[in-house]
Protein backbone atom coordinates (compact mmCIF):
# COMPACT_ATOMS: atom_id res chain seq x y z
CA UNK A 1 0.00 0.00 0.00
CA UNK A 2 1.22 3.58 -0.93
CA UNK A 3 0.29 6.61 0.63
CA UNK A 4 0.53 10.07 -1.02
CA UNK A 5 0.30 13.30 -0.05
CA UNK A 6 0.11 16.35 -2.67
CA UNK A 7 2.63 18.92 -2.89
CA UNK A 8 6.20 16.72 -2.68
CA UNK A 9 4.96 13.47 -3.40
CA UNK A 10 6.93 10.74 -1.05
CA UNK A 11 6.47 7.44 -1.82
CA UNK A 12 8.39 4.37 -0.22
CA UNK A 13 8.34 1.56 -1.60
CA UNK A 14 7.34 -1.61 -0.14
CA UNK A 15 10.48 -3.34 -1.76
CA UNK A 16 13.54 -1.57 -1.07
CA UNK A 17 11.83 0.92 1.33
CA UNK A 18 13.86 3.91 -0.78
CA UNK A 19 12.43 6.83 -0.16
CA UNK A 20 11.55 8.63 -3.11
CA UNK A 21 10.59 12.49 -3.52
CA UNK A 22 8.18 14.11 -6.80
CA UNK A 23 7.83 17.51 -7.11
CA UNK A 24 3.86 17.88 -8.17
CA UNK A 25 1.63 21.04 -8.44
CA UNK A 26 -0.35 20.96 -5.22
CA UNK A 27 -4.06 20.52 -4.95
CA UNK A 28 -6.09 22.19 -1.84
CA UNK A 29 -7.24 19.80 0.94
CA UNK A 30 -7.01 16.55 -1.89
CA UNK A 31 -5.72 13.25 -0.80
CA UNK A 32 -5.70 10.16 -2.54
CA UNK A 33 -4.52 6.45 -1.86
CA UNK A 34 -2.76 4.21 -4.20
CA UNK A 35 -3.07 0.56 -4.25
CA UNK A 36 0.48 -1.45 -5.07
CA UNK A 37 0.79 -4.27 -6.29
CA UNK A 38 3.08 -7.18 -5.40
CA UNK A 39 5.41 -5.95 -7.79
CA UNK A 40 5.63 -2.54 -7.02
CA UNK A 41 3.00 -1.59 -9.80
CA UNK A 42 0.94 1.24 -9.28
CA UNK A 43 -2.63 0.79 -9.75
CA UNK A 44 -5.40 3.14 -10.16
CA UNK A 45 -6.30 6.13 -7.77
CA UNK A 46 -9.35 5.91 -5.29
CA UNK A 47 -10.72 9.38 -4.29
CA UNK A 48 -11.11 10.34 -0.90
CA UNK A 49 -15.37 10.99 -1.35
CA UNK A 50 -15.55 13.74 1.89
CA UNK A 51 -12.95 15.50 0.28
CA UNK A 52 -14.03 16.03 -3.02
CA UNK A 53 -16.46 18.48 -2.35
CA UNK A 54 -13.83 20.83 -1.12
CA UNK A 55 -11.39 20.62 -3.99
CA UNK A 56 -10.12 23.91 -5.28
CA UNK A 57 -11.10 23.87 -8.72
CA UNK A 58 -14.68 23.03 -9.24
CA UNK A 59 -16.01 19.37 -11.20
CA UNK A 60 -19.28 20.94 -11.77
CA UNK A 61 -19.09 22.46 -15.96
CA UNK A 62 -22.33 22.68 -17.17
CA UNK A 63 -25.91 22.88 -15.76
CA UNK A 64 -28.47 22.06 -18.05
CA UNK A 65 -32.37 23.00 -16.89
CA UNK A 66 -34.46 19.99 -18.76
CA UNK A 67 -38.30 21.20 -17.41
CA UNK A 68 -40.40 23.99 -18.64
CA UNK A 69 -41.71 26.23 -15.72
CA UNK A 70 -45.07 27.71 -16.68
CA UNK A 71 -45.28 30.81 -18.15
CA UNK A 72 -42.50 33.42 -18.37
CA UNK A 73 -42.77 34.77 -14.37
CA UNK A 74 -42.16 31.24 -13.23
CA UNK A 75 -38.87 30.94 -15.90
CA UNK A 76 -37.48 33.57 -15.56
CA UNK A 77 -37.31 33.20 -11.55
CA UNK A 78 -35.62 29.79 -12.27
CA UNK A 79 -33.75 30.86 -14.60
CA UNK A 80 -31.89 34.00 -12.39
CA UNK A 81 -31.24 31.23 -9.61
CA UNK A 82 -29.66 28.88 -11.52
CA UNK A 83 -28.10 31.27 -13.50
CA UNK A 84 -26.36 32.80 -10.48
CA UNK A 85 -25.48 29.75 -9.26
CA UNK A 86 -23.70 28.93 -12.47
CA UNK A 87 -22.05 32.51 -12.29
CA UNK A 88 -20.66 31.76 -8.84
CA UNK A 89 -19.07 28.50 -9.54
CA UNK A 90 -18.14 29.68 -13.57
CA UNK A 91 -20.63 27.31 -15.06
CA UNK A 92 -21.77 27.26 -18.34
CA UNK A 93 -26.03 27.28 -18.39
CA UNK A 94 -27.95 25.79 -20.40
CA UNK A 95 -31.88 26.47 -20.29
CA UNK A 96 -33.64 25.70 -23.73
CA UNK A 97 -36.70 26.03 -21.40
CA UNK A 98 -36.94 29.54 -22.05
CA UNK A 99 -37.23 29.24 -25.68
CA UNK A 100 -40.63 31.19 -26.54
CA UNK A 101 -39.44 34.09 -24.20
CA UNK A 102 -35.53 34.27 -25.02
CA UNK A 103 -35.88 36.91 -28.08
CA UNK A 104 -37.82 39.18 -25.77
CA UNK A 105 -34.16 40.05 -23.45
CA UNK A 106 -31.01 41.38 -24.65
CA UNK A 107 -29.02 38.59 -23.44
CA UNK A 108 -31.14 35.88 -24.37
CA UNK A 109 -31.93 36.55 -27.76
CA UNK A 110 -30.32 34.22 -30.24
CA UNK A 111 -28.91 32.33 -27.14
CA UNK A 112 -29.27 28.88 -25.36
CA UNK A 113 -26.14 28.97 -23.79
CA UNK A 114 -25.78 32.24 -21.20
CA UNK A 115 -23.26 34.02 -19.55
CA UNK A 116 -21.59 36.80 -18.66
CA UNK A 117 -22.04 38.62 -22.28
CA UNK A 118 -25.01 41.08 -22.60
CA UNK A 119 -24.52 42.16 -26.03
CA UNK A 120 -27.13 42.22 -28.31
CA UNK A 121 -27.74 40.27 -30.83
CA UNK A 122 -30.05 40.89 -33.88
CA UNK A 123 -30.75 37.56 -35.29
CA UNK A 124 -33.38 35.35 -32.99
CA UNK A 125 -33.01 32.33 -32.56
CA UNK A 126 -34.67 30.27 -35.17
CA UNK A 127 -38.18 28.44 -33.50
CA UNK A 128 -36.74 24.93 -34.65
CA UNK A 129 -33.67 24.90 -33.38
CA UNK A 130 -35.23 25.94 -30.15
CA UNK A 131 -37.56 22.85 -30.27
CA UNK A 132 -35.13 20.32 -30.87
CA UNK A 133 -33.30 21.35 -28.13
CA UNK A 134 -35.49 21.15 -25.37
CA UNK A 135 -36.55 17.73 -27.25
CA UNK A 136 -33.21 16.86 -26.80
CA UNK A 137 -32.25 18.24 -23.44
CA UNK A 138 -35.59 16.05 -22.53
CA UNK A 139 -34.36 12.70 -23.81
CA UNK A 140 -30.86 13.81 -21.94
CA UNK A 141 -32.92 13.76 -18.49
CA UNK A 142 -34.58 10.41 -19.11
CA UNK A 143 -31.22 8.81 -20.03
CA UNK A 144 -29.71 10.61 -16.81
CA UNK A 145 -31.35 9.05 -14.69
CA UNK A 146 -29.64 6.11 -14.25
CA UNK A 147 -26.56 8.24 -13.09
CA UNK A 148 -28.62 8.48 -10.05
CA UNK A 149 -27.24 4.35 -9.63
CA UNK A 150 -24.00 4.91 -11.07
CA UNK A 151 -21.88 6.85 -8.74
CA UNK A 152 -18.95 8.94 -10.54
CA UNK A 153 -20.76 9.30 -13.28
CA UNK A 154 -19.82 12.50 -15.39
CA UNK A 155 -23.06 13.23 -15.72
CA UNK A 156 -25.72 13.17 -13.19
CA UNK A 157 -29.18 14.37 -12.76
CA UNK A 158 -31.51 15.28 -10.62
CA UNK A 159 -35.44 16.66 -9.53
CA UNK A 160 -35.87 19.36 -6.76
CA UNK A 161 -39.04 20.77 -7.15
CA UNK A 162 -40.96 20.21 -4.14
CA UNK A 163 -39.49 22.07 -1.67
CA UNK A 164 -41.41 23.95 0.96
CA UNK A 165 -38.58 26.30 2.31
CA UNK A 166 -37.73 27.61 -0.90
CA UNK A 167 -33.99 27.48 -0.57
CA UNK A 168 -31.05 25.00 -0.96
CA UNK A 169 -30.52 25.11 -4.65
CA UNK A 170 -26.46 25.21 -4.00
CA UNK A 171 -26.68 22.28 -2.22
CA UNK A 172 -28.47 20.22 -4.52
CA UNK A 173 -26.64 20.90 -7.01
CA UNK A 174 -23.47 20.82 -5.12
CA UNK A 175 -24.54 17.41 -4.16
CA UNK A 176 -24.58 16.57 -7.82
CA UNK A 177 -21.25 17.79 -7.69
CA UNK A 178 -19.82 15.69 -4.98
CA UNK A 179 -20.58 12.48 -7.03
CA UNK A 180 -18.23 12.99 -9.92
CA UNK A 181 -21.01 15.40 -11.90
CA UNK A 182 -19.25 17.44 -14.14
CA UNK A 183 -22.89 17.84 -16.33
CA UNK A 184 -25.92 18.38 -14.55
CA UNK A 185 -29.11 18.10 -16.31
CA UNK A 186 -32.11 18.63 -13.77
CA UNK A 187 -35.70 19.65 -13.14
CA UNK A 188 -36.22 22.21 -10.57
CA UNK A 189 -38.92 24.80 -9.64
CA UNK A 190 -38.87 25.32 -5.41
CA UNK A 191 -35.87 25.64 -4.86
CA UNK A 192 -33.68 28.88 -4.66
CA UNK A 193 -30.47 30.98 -3.49
CA UNK A 194 -31.59 33.99 -2.80
CA UNK A 195 -27.84 34.98 -1.29
CA UNK A 196 -26.64 34.64 -4.92
CA UNK A 197 -29.42 36.04 -6.59
CA UNK A 198 -28.26 39.36 -4.70
CA UNK A 199 -24.55 38.42 -5.29
CA UNK A 200 -25.13 38.40 -8.93
CA UNK A 201 -28.43 40.90 -9.06
CA UNK A 202 -26.10 43.09 -11.39
CA UNK A 203 -25.66 40.80 -14.26
CA UNK A 204 -28.41 39.16 -14.36
CA UNK A 205 -30.03 42.38 -14.54
CA UNK A 206 -28.06 42.75 -17.85
CA UNK A 207 -28.80 39.93 -18.94
CA UNK A 208 -32.81 40.27 -19.14
CA UNK A 209 -33.20 43.76 -19.89
CA UNK A 210 -36.16 43.98 -22.31
CA UNK A 211 -35.15 44.48 -26.12
CA UNK A 212 -35.22 48.11 -27.04
CA UNK A 213 -38.43 47.97 -29.16
CA UNK A 214 -40.49 46.06 -26.12
CA UNK A 215 -39.02 49.56 -23.44
CA UNK A 216 -40.15 51.95 -25.76
CA UNK A 217 -44.44 52.74 -24.74
CA UNK A 218 -43.73 52.04 -21.18
CA UNK A 219 -41.26 54.36 -21.60
CA UNK A 220 -43.71 57.27 -22.79
CA UNK A 221 -46.54 56.23 -20.53
CA UNK A 222 -44.72 56.24 -17.56
CA UNK A 223 -42.53 59.95 -18.77
CA UNK A 224 -46.18 61.33 -19.12
CA UNK A 225 -47.43 60.19 -15.63
CA UNK A 226 -44.15 61.47 -14.13
CA UNK A 227 -44.81 64.84 -15.08
CA UNK A 228 -47.89 65.15 -13.00
CA UNK A 229 -46.91 63.20 -10.10
CA UNK A 230 -44.44 62.62 -7.62
CA UNK A 231 -44.35 59.22 -6.92
CA UNK A 232 -45.45 56.28 -8.83
CA UNK A 233 -47.66 52.85 -7.33
CA UNK A 234 -47.26 49.60 -10.25
CA UNK A 235 -50.67 47.73 -9.61
CA UNK A 236 -50.38 44.06 -10.70
CA UNK A 237 -53.67 42.91 -11.18
CA UNK A 238 -53.69 39.56 -11.87
CA UNK A 239 -57.10 38.02 -13.04
CA UNK A 240 -57.43 34.96 -15.23
CA UNK A 241 -56.35 31.58 -13.88
CA UNK A 242 -56.48 33.44 -10.36
CA UNK A 243 -60.53 33.16 -10.35
CA UNK A 244 -59.68 29.47 -9.40
CA UNK A 245 -56.08 28.92 -8.37
CA UNK A 246 -56.44 27.64 -4.76
CA UNK A 247 -60.04 27.80 -5.01
CA UNK A 248 -59.92 31.72 -6.16
CA UNK A 249 -57.98 32.87 -2.27
CA UNK A 250 -55.71 35.21 -4.16
CA UNK A 251 -58.41 36.60 -6.52
CA UNK A 252 -58.93 40.39 -5.85
CA UNK A 253 -61.64 42.54 -7.34
CA UNK A 254 -60.82 46.50 -9.13
CA UNK A 255 -62.50 47.64 -5.95
CA UNK A 256 -60.25 46.16 -3.88
CA UNK A 257 -56.99 47.06 -5.87
CA UNK A 258 -58.17 50.45 -5.22
CA UNK A 259 -59.02 50.83 -1.77
CA UNK A 260 -55.30 49.37 -1.41
CA UNK A 261 -54.18 52.21 -4.05
CA UNK A 262 -56.19 54.86 -1.70
CA UNK A 263 -54.88 53.80 1.17
CA UNK A 264 -51.38 54.10 0.01
CA UNK A 265 -51.73 57.62 -1.56
CA UNK A 266 -52.65 58.44 1.94
CA UNK A 267 -49.16 57.85 3.44
CA UNK A 268 -48.04 60.58 1.72
CA UNK A 269 -49.42 63.75 2.14
CA UNK A 270 -48.84 66.67 0.21
CA UNK A 271 -47.57 64.39 -2.56
CA UNK A 272 -49.39 63.71 -5.74
CA UNK A 273 -49.24 59.59 -6.34
CA UNK A 274 -49.80 58.02 -9.77
CA UNK A 275 -50.44 54.43 -10.24
CA UNK A 276 -49.20 51.95 -13.40
CA UNK A 277 -52.16 49.83 -13.65
CA UNK A 278 -51.16 46.23 -15.38
CA UNK A 279 -53.26 43.31 -15.99
CA UNK A 280 -53.71 40.11 -17.88
CA UNK A 281 -57.12 40.69 -17.91
CA UNK A 282 -58.99 44.22 -19.54
CA UNK A 283 -58.94 46.88 -16.93
CA UNK A 284 -61.97 49.63 -17.44
CA UNK A 285 -61.14 53.40 -16.17
CA UNK A 286 -64.40 53.85 -14.55
CA UNK A 287 -63.27 51.55 -11.53
CA UNK A 288 -60.25 53.97 -11.40
CA UNK A 289 -62.01 57.69 -11.94
CA UNK A 290 -60.65 60.26 -9.53
CA UNK A 291 -57.50 58.67 -9.74
CA UNK A 292 -54.28 59.13 -12.14
CA UNK A 293 -53.72 55.95 -14.01
CA UNK A 294 -51.94 54.83 -16.94
CA UNK A 295 -52.62 51.49 -18.04
CA UNK A 296 -50.16 49.14 -18.96
CA UNK A 297 -49.35 48.73 -23.15
CA UNK A 298 -51.31 45.06 -22.81
CA UNK A 299 -54.66 46.29 -21.11
CA UNK A 300 -56.03 47.09 -25.33
CA UNK A 301 -55.23 43.63 -26.03
CA UNK A 302 -56.67 41.88 -23.19
CA UNK A 303 -60.01 40.14 -23.14
CA UNK A 304 -62.34 40.13 -20.09
CA UNK A 305 -61.34 37.18 -18.40
CA UNK A 306 -57.18 37.56 -18.73
CA UNK A 307 -54.36 34.45 -18.84
CA UNK A 308 -55.30 31.09 -19.70
CA UNK A 309 -52.15 29.89 -18.57
CA UNK A 310 -52.03 28.03 -22.43
CA UNK A 311 -52.47 31.36 -24.21
CA UNK A 312 -50.17 32.23 -27.17
CA UNK A 313 -47.09 34.00 -26.33
CA UNK A 314 -46.73 37.86 -26.54
CA UNK A 315 -44.49 40.16 -26.11
CA UNK A 316 -46.69 42.53 -24.90
CA UNK A 317 -46.95 40.97 -21.40
CA UNK A 318 -42.97 41.76 -21.26
CA UNK A 319 -43.74 45.51 -21.56
CA UNK A 320 -45.70 44.80 -19.19
CA UNK A 321 -43.19 43.71 -16.56
CA UNK A 322 -40.97 46.04 -17.77
CA UNK A 323 -43.70 49.14 -17.28
CA UNK A 324 -43.79 48.04 -13.10
CA UNK A 325 -40.48 47.43 -12.83
CA UNK A 326 -39.57 51.53 -13.66
CA UNK A 327 -42.20 52.19 -10.96
CA UNK A 328 -41.19 53.78 -7.76
CA UNK A 329 -43.56 50.44 -5.72
CA UNK A 330 -44.55 47.43 -6.57
CA UNK A 331 -47.97 46.15 -5.43
CA UNK A 332 -49.75 43.07 -6.39
CA UNK A 333 -50.99 39.13 -4.99
CA UNK A 334 -48.48 36.62 -4.55
CA UNK A 335 -47.08 35.85 -8.45
CA UNK A 336 -43.60 35.60 -9.86
CA UNK A 337 -44.75 37.86 -12.35
CA UNK A 338 -44.75 41.24 -9.80
CA UNK A 339 -41.44 39.47 -7.89
CA UNK A 340 -39.90 39.41 -10.98
CA UNK A 341 -40.20 42.79 -11.83
CA UNK A 342 -39.41 43.88 -8.11
CA UNK A 343 -36.51 41.84 -8.27
CA UNK A 344 -34.94 43.40 -11.83
CA UNK A 345 -36.19 46.94 -10.87
CA UNK A 346 -34.77 46.55 -7.65
CA UNK A 347 -38.11 48.09 -6.07
CA UNK A 348 -39.57 47.47 -2.82
CA UNK A 349 -42.58 45.37 -3.22
CA UNK A 350 -45.54 43.93 -1.22
CA UNK A 351 -47.60 40.67 -2.29
CA UNK A 352 -51.21 40.35 -0.32
CA UNK A 353 -52.80 37.26 0.51
CA UNK A 354 -55.83 38.57 1.73
CA UNK A 355 -57.94 41.93 1.51
CA UNK A 356 -57.97 42.96 5.15
CA UNK A 357 -54.28 43.45 4.56
CA UNK A 358 -53.22 46.99 4.26
CA UNK A 359 -50.84 49.11 1.47
CA UNK A 360 -48.60 50.85 3.99
CA UNK A 361 -44.64 52.27 2.46
CA UNK A 362 -43.50 50.14 6.11
CA UNK A 363 -44.68 46.70 4.57
CA UNK A 364 -42.91 46.99 1.24
CA UNK A 365 -39.52 45.15 0.04
CA UNK A 366 -37.17 44.93 -1.99
CA UNK A 367 -36.80 40.97 -3.02
CA UNK A 368 -32.92 39.55 -2.52
CA UNK A 369 -34.07 37.31 -5.29
CA UNK A 370 -37.35 36.16 -7.42
CA UNK A 371 -39.61 34.26 -5.78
Amino acid sequence: MIFCDLGDLKIRSPQTMQPVTHRCQPLKNFKFKLNASPRGRVGSPKFCHSKLKHMGSAMLKWVVLAKRNAQLGNRLTMHAHLLAFCLEKGCVFLNPTFGEYADFFVGTRGRLLIQKDGALRSRPLPNWQAKMAYAAVRIMYQLAKVSRLVPWFPIQSGKATRNPQGKGLREFLEALEAKGGRLAVVSTWKIRSYELCAKHAEAIRRLFLPVPRLRKTADHKLKTLRAKVDLILGVHIRHGDYRRHAGGALFFAPADYRRWMEEFAACFPGQKLGFAVCSDAKQGAEDFSGLEVVFGPGNDDADAYGNKRHDPVKSVIVEDNYMLSQCDYILGTVSTFCSWAAFWGNKPLLQVRSKCEHAIPERFVVPLGPD
